[in-house]
């Protein structure tokens, strides 16, 4: 499996003006999905088909300490962000 280069990874996060904030990872026991909040408050789930982009994207989005929302729990579980 190829590496994803980190350009491809921060244009599809923040290619259209898109900020860290807007996003969140809904965690089950199974899988993690990718999730983003509009300027209106709407919330969508933002599937991503290639696998190693999508795993590239929530790991980039972990990293910079996004919100992790557990499903089946209330609270949201703040990532803890690696070394800067």
């Amino acid at each position: 499996m190829s590496e994803v280069p980190d350009e491809l990874v921060n244009q599809l996060i923040f290619g259209n003006g898109g900020r860290v904030s807007d996003y969140f990872i809904e965690r089950t026991p199974v899988f993690e999905m990718l999730c983003y909040r509009n300027a209106e408050g709407r919330e969508f789930d933002l599937p991503i088909s290639d696998d190693a982009l999508a795993a590239a994207v929530i790991a980039r989005l972990k990293a910079l300490g996004v919100r992790i929302v557990e499903i089946g729990s209330a609270k949201a579980m703040p990532t803890k962000a690696g070394h800067s």
